[in-house]
């Protein structure tokens, strides 16, 4: 029997678990926001949150505290 393709929504799914939400790069290292439920490579939005203090998806404030190790 043939396998059945994914559906979009399918893939953009998977590959939101598998890269970060912003950058779009691999996860080697992720964390998801408390606050977006976005999920992040910790380098880059560590690096946002320094810089802004902000998620750069959604504007909101965000600090370091606010992600949790996945």
């Amino acid at each position: 029997p043939k396998t059945p393709k994914p559906q979009s929504s399918e893939i953009e799914i998977i590959m939101s678990v598998t890269t970060c939400s912003f950058s779009g790069l691999p996860l080697r290292e992720p964390v998801v926001s408390r606050k977006s439920g976005h999920v992040f490579e910790r380098s880059v939005i560590l690096r946002q949150v320094q810089e802004t203090g902000q998620c750069p998806l959604t504007g909101a404030d965000l600090a370091e505290e606010d992600l949790m190790d996945l």
